[in-house]
């Protein structure tokens, strides 16, 4: 199944920025670039290294074109995949 929407939390920042920030497209062409054709799954933790800062994500949610409703969703990452982000409690990490 094919992600059209995964929604990703970062939960941690192992390094910060020199400005603190990340632009949301940059970090979301970095993950594409890294992860296209990677199969992910709600719930699963995958470490992401963005401009040289390891960061620590969370999927929080994940929705296949073909998903059924009620089920736990899975699927690969693809270029033309959305990606939606949040941050985690404390992270220092503006988006």
């Amino acid at each position: 199944m094919v992600l059209s929407l995964i929604i990703l939390n970062n939960s941690n920042i192992a390094m910060i920025f020199s400005d603190g920030e990340f632009d949301v497209k940059d970090l979301e062409a970095a993950l594409k670039t890294a992860f296209v054709n990677q199969f992910f799954t709600q719930g699963q933790t995958f470490l992401a290294d963005v401009k040289g800062s390891n960061l620590i994500f969370s999927v929080l949610e994940a929705y296949g074109l073909d998903a059924k409703s009620g089920q736990k969703q899975m699927g690969m990452l693809t270029p033309n995949t959305e990606i939606s982000f949040t941050k985690g409690p404390g992270a220092s990490l503006r988006i």
